[in-house]
């Protein structure tokens, strides 16, 4: 069971190999760890016992490589781009592996971004991919318990690339083992927040500004339009993109929505994320709530 197993981040020496140096990065994605589907586990001397690849789950050995996660469909279409880790047609599933890989850091590379997690070492409950299943301290050996560990070089790849000046969490939470929450733990009293948006925060670390972006998971089935939840920033995305729309089904039950109302709210979700994305990645607008800004 995973709880009694020590997974360690695969992917986060990338940089050291795959990055130019020389390059003046803008933004830095800050994620929480990978699916366990493609994570490595160590023993007690610290040496890696299994490499997974499941590749039922899984699409690369990266950063955001679940099939469930659509994060490089949405940053990719922000940017007007071919998503990255898209299967060709001429491409083997082998080859699929190794060039969406690639294919994936090139993007990231060309739009002058870095991406990485704050988390360097963990134990989950189940295999569940939330947040909450990590870094779990009841029931697990104490031997994991004392070697679950952050991953405190996010604070040298700000010192190494002086340039960054817009972080990207991929979750909107504040608490628990969300990226931002668990940004803050690494940092310290080094991060000071200096003013709040609807969309993030404009913060300090050691005495240099950021923008914080706080991006929506990118699960479509986080952004809620139902009886008791409605996410209040898809409200207003429908309401701005198509009002005589959003008027005819805001006021009956999800149970009584049509195929077609259904297949319309399923499409303006999957816009709304995109245009989410767009707004931090391009027009750097922390105050994002639903309404498009293009200036």
């Amino acid at each position: 069971m995973p709880l009694n197993e020590l997974e360690r981040h695969p992917f986060l020496k990338y940089m050291d190999t795959d990055i130019d140096q020389s390059s003046s990065y803008k933004g830095l994605i800050i994620g929480s760890f990978p699916v366990y589907s493609c994570t490595d586990t160590v023993d007690k001397n610290f040496e890696v016992i299994e490499q997974r690849f499941i590749a039922d789950d899984v699409t690369m050995r990266f950063f955001y490589c679940s099939k469930k996660s659509k994060f490089w469909e949405y940053c990719s279409s922000a940017f007007g781009e071919v998503n990255p880790t898209k299967k060709l047609n001429n491409e083997t599933i082998k080859e699929s592996i190794i060039n969406a890989r690639q294919r994936t850091i090139d993007f990231l590379n060309r739009n002058n971004l870095l991406i990485t997690d704050v988390i360097f070492q963990t134990n989950r409950k189940e295999y569940g991919d939330e947040d909450s299943n990590l870094l779990q301290l009841n029931g697990a050996d104490n031997w994991i318990v004392k070697n679950l560990s952050l991953n405190h070089e996010i604070s040298k790849i700000l010192d190494n690339h002086p340039s960054i000046t817009n972080l990207y969490f991929t979750a909107r939470g504040l608490t628990g083992n969300s990226p931002f929450a668990l940004f803050k733990t690494i940092l310290g009293n080094r991060l000071v927040i200096k003013e709040s948006y609807t969309s993030g925060y404009k913060i300090s670390i050691n005495c240099k500004e950021y923008n914080a972006f706080l991006l929506p998971t990118p699960k479509p089935r986080g952004i809620h339009f139902t009886d008791n939840q409605r996410n209040s920033f898809f409200e207003s995305y429908m309401q701005n993109m198509d009002l005589k729309f959003f008027d005819s089904i805001s006021k009956i039950k999800k149970s009584e929505r049509t195929n077609d109302q259904t297949d319309r709210i399923k499409n303006l979700r999957h816009n709304f994320l995109v245009e989410s994305y767009k707004q931090a990645f391009i027009f750097k607008n922390l105050s994002f709530k639903g309404f498009a800004r293009n200036d």
